[in-house]
């Protein structure tokens, strides 16, 4: 923005140079042709010229002879050096006026020189013309290249301070003792399945849609595991239903969700995941295989379900999305969303709902008003312990039982994913496909 309103600035007020110049020789009247005798005449004379030609005087007839209000330009003179030459040059900010200006110097500076200098002659050695290429540039881009740098730096530094001073959540840890809630579990930090990484690689590969961590480590399955067994033990019913939402967006809760539920199903239960959040919807992102698919907004105006209306894939996971459903409701669809939910808890084993981040919008609350269970995905370095802790409040306060907080992409956690202690063992690309995590037989045992 800087940059741009530099250009602009500099364009704006540009003003445009056009010069004219003429040369002249000076000659001695009774020198003749003795070049010795020239160039002692020129230096003897020289600042004779300079001040005939910045003279009161001289402006004064020029203004008498024009009728201008005003010199239209600039008069700079220039004795070339080891010659008897002058050159005199006008700059104005039109071609015209700067012709102009040149002709009548030439005019009225002979007159002139003839009072204070009568022994010296002018020869002219090359006329005036008209200019017809601006001789000046605006430096519009050079400018605005150089405000881009200072502004980038700055930028740099108020967003590092910004940053190191802003009261986050750095490791588990910390959001242990500082938050008043259980930690389920730490996430490592996936490098290069998300972000400007993995959409560089995607496109690499021409990937329409992203694969739900293809190539995710084994420390992050392992991870994923433990979040499954937390859920799986809360479990006190058919059809129970998990939210899990965050306090911001970009927090890695869409993620989470799809992976708990990928997880879920490799136990041999039936799962619904219902994307919820109808305003960015991003389970099309993870699964763009077509079985499964079933239209939310198709489901919300039903007011009875079966379990034969479900699409599931061969896994067993049925999973609820509508790109653009938000458009078609002016206000968060909760009734039908309650209806939906109700319906499920009747033909499905597990529920995971993926909502709006709960401190942006209110909807997250209103879902877990008809769910058995809620989670808090809460990334690194990301919401501020206030924001985390309103969000932990609100989650209490609904019906849904708050299982705890999932720390999603701890840097500190990140292991290989071919040694540390999860290189042993080998769980596949089960996420995605949703294939076995081994077609022959089950690696857990």
């Amino acid at each position: 923005v800087c940059s741009f309103a530099a250009y602009i600035y500099k364009e704006v007020t540009f003003v445009p140079e056009y010069r004219t110049n003429v040369t002249y020789a000076v000659k001695s009247r009774e020198s003749g042709s003795n070049p010795y005798n020239n160039l002692v005449q020129m230096q003897n004379l020289a600042s004779v010229y300079e001040t005939v030609l910045h003279s009161d005087e001289l402006s004064r007839i020029i203004l008498d002879r024009t009728g201008w209000d005003r010199i239209p330009g600039e008069l700079t003179t220039k004795i070339i050096d080891g010659t008897n030459i002058i050159e005199i040059r006008t700059t104005a900010p039109d071609p015209r006026s700067s012709f102009l200006y040149l002709k009548y110097i030439c005019e009225c500076y002979p007159v002139i020189l003839d009072r204070v200098a009568n022994e010296a002659t002018l020869t002219l050695l090359s006329p005036a013309r008209v200019p017809l290429v601006c001789s000046n540039e605006s430096g519009a881009s050079s400018f605005a290249k150089e405000i881009f740098v200072y502004a980038l730096v700055i930028s740099c530094l108020i967003f590092a301070y910004l940053s190191l001073s802003k009261k986050v959540i750095n490791s588990s840890a910390q959001l242990s003792s500082k938050i008043n809630a259980p930690l389920i579990e730490s996430l490592p930090n996936e490098g290069g399945s998300g972000g400007l990484r993995g959409w560089i690689k995607r496109k690499a590969k021409k990937q329409k849609n992203a694969v739900l961590l293809g190539a995710s480590s084994n420390a992050y399955v392992e991870a994923i595991y433990n979040v499954r067994a937390k859920i799986l033990s809360s479990a006190n019913r058919t059809g129970y239903s998990v939210v899990i939402t965050s306090t911001l967006a970009n927090e890695g809760k869409s993620t989470v969700s799809a992976s708990v539920a990928s997880s879920i199903v490799k136990t041999g239960k039936k799962v619904a995941l219902v994307d919820l959040d109808i305003y960015n919807s991003s389970q099309n992102l993870f699964f763009n295989n077509p079985d499964g698919y079933n239209r939310l907004s198709t489901f919300l105006s039903r007011t009875e379900l079966t379990v034969d209306d479900i699409s599931f894939d061969k896994n067993g996971l049925a999973v609820f999305f509508d790109v653009g459903v938000g458009k078609k409701y002016k206000e968060f669809p909760i009734n039908q969303v309650k209806r939906l939910i109700n319906n499920l808890k009747k033909t499905v084993d597990f529920i995971i709902i993926d909502t709006p981040p709960v401190s942006i919008f209110a909807d997250a609350a209103e879902i877990c008003e008809c769910a058995n269970a809620s989670a808090l995905v809460v990334r690194e370095h990301y919401a501020t312990e206030e924001e985390i802790s309103e969000s932990v409040s609100t989650l209490n306060e609904g019906k849904a039982v708050l299982l705890g907080c999932i720390y999603n992409r701890e840097l500190s956690t990140r292991r290989s994913r071919s040694g540390g202690y999860y290189g042993n063992y080998y769980y596949g690309k089960y996420y995605g496909n949703y294939k076995k995590f081994d077609e022959e037989g089950d690696t857990d045992e």
